[in-house]
């Protein structure tokens, strides 16, 4: 894996794993084109343009957990969705969906399960337009 600075970066996978990536780094060890699995890691997160491993490891985090948020949505798991995006507020602005406008949209389009917005639907938007008027406040408020 040439270490080249002009090079442009390549891009990651749509759905990025992990394990992949560090496996990748394990492989550089291995052929010897690293002389440590930091320094393989750093490469790798170069290869994708990043800074850094934990800067890369970090993004494939936030898409993993996207993907949960979504799958939750998908199939109305209400609790799950709070418990996320609770712990993770940064999620309300998650780039989720067709057109990648937020979780809030993802809700209201109701594309999965085809049907009418159920009441744990509605719940689940009315939940999401409350927590960001929320959070909105508290801001405005400092």
């Amino acid at each position: 894996m040439p270490n080249d600075p002009e090079r442009a970066p390549c891009l990651l996978p749509e759905r990025p794993n992990l394990r992949h990536l560090k496996d990748q780094a394990k492989d550089l060890v291995k052929a010897g084109d690293a002389e440590s699995i930091t320094n393989a890691q750093f490469q790798i997160a170069r290869l994708y343009g990043f800074a850094s491993w934990p800067k890369l490891k970090a993004h494939v985090e936030s898409l993993e957990e996207i993907g949960q948020l979504k799958q939750a949505i998908d199939t109305n798991d209400f609790e799950r969705v709070k418990t996320l995006m609770t712990r993770n507020p940064a999620l309300h602005r998650a780039p989720l969906g067709y057109g990648k406008n937020g979780p809030l949209t993802w809700v209201a389009e109701c594309r999965v399960p085809w049907e009418p917005p159920s009441l744990t639907r509605l719940a689940m938007a009315d939940w999401m337009i409350k927590t960001v008027r929320m959070y909105i406040r508290a801001a405005t408020d400092r």
